[in-house]
C-alpha cells in the first residue's frame, strides 16, 4: 500500500487523536494516527 507520512511537531500534551483527524481530514484519506507526547505523526492513502 502506498502513502505518505507527516511529522506534526509542537503538539499539545492533551491533543487527541479526534483533534488531529478533524484538523487533517480535507487533505486526504488518512490511514492512521500515531500520537506521542508533544509530536506525532500522520498517514495518508495514496
Amino acid at each position: 500500500m502506498s502513502g505518505c507520512r507527516v511529522f506534526i511537531g509542537r503538539l499539545n500534551p492533551a491533543a487527541r487523536e479526534k483533534d488531529v483527524e478533524r484538523f487533517f481530514k480535507g487533505y486526504g484519506r488518512i490511514r492512521d494516527i500515531d500520537l506521542k507526547r508533544g509530536f506525532g505523526f500522520v498517514g495518508f492513502s495514496v
